[in-house]
């Protein structure tokens, strides 16, 4: 696996807790908007083992999130075994990826699955919007958003969705709190990730 940075004993991730937090590198979704956008190269980063990755953390931690990039481009293996060791260790997982794969979502006690471009896969969403242990979040305002399939994804996922900014305030704001307001559902600005 190939990881960037390895921020330990954050506060400002996951609420309430102290939290170790795993920066991957490389990401195929190449989106305008990233967050991350150091992260998005396959050709940074260091490689390390599921036990490299475990030495590296802090004791005082009870939380690891694995970010990126993208983490489920990452062999799912060697991240399969990670996560299999750091609940081991009595460590909660928290997965952020707009990717679905069956054996990470199993294994990890939070998936924070965002939602960017709205090129979903509607099958993969379907299946994940029931599992009690995801959380949606919409990445909104940015030049790719698009207001169809931020529709579609309120109509497709029945429970709470977080709407995370790609700039302080979107022009379209106003729209789309009037949009969630009027289906009945909460407008919910992601802080933190509850556990």
């Amino acid at each position: 696996m190939k990881v960037a940075n390895i921020k330990l004993n954050s506060t400002a991730e996951v609420k309430e807790h102290f939290a170790d937090i795993i920066f991957f590198q490389g990401c195929k979704r190449n989106c305008g908007y990233c967050f991350n956008p150091e992260l998005k190269s396959f050709d940074g980063g260091t490689k390390m083992t599921a036990d490299d990755i475990c030495n590296s953390l802090s004791d005082m931690s009870d939380v690891v999130v694995l970010t990126g990039g993208e983490p489920l481009i990452q062999n799912i293996v060697e991240l399969g075994k990670l996560i299999t060791r750091l609940k081991f260790k009595r460590k909660k997982v928290v997965v952020e990826t707009s990717m679905y794969q069956p054996l990470i979502v199993g294994l990890a006690d939070k998936v924070l699955y965002t939602i960017k471009t709205f090129d979903i896969n509607t099958k993969d969403l379907l299946t994940l919007r029931d599992m009690s242990n995801i959380d949606f979040c919409i990445v909104v305002g940015h030049n790719d958003f698009n207001m169809d399939g931020f529709k579609l994804a309120h109509k497709l996922i029945r429970k709470n969705i977080y709407h995370r900014f790609a700039m302080d305030i979107p022009v379209k704001f106003m729209r789309l709190y009037q949009y969630v307001k009027s289906i009945g559902k909460n407008f919910t600005v992601f802080r933190k990730i509850v556990l």
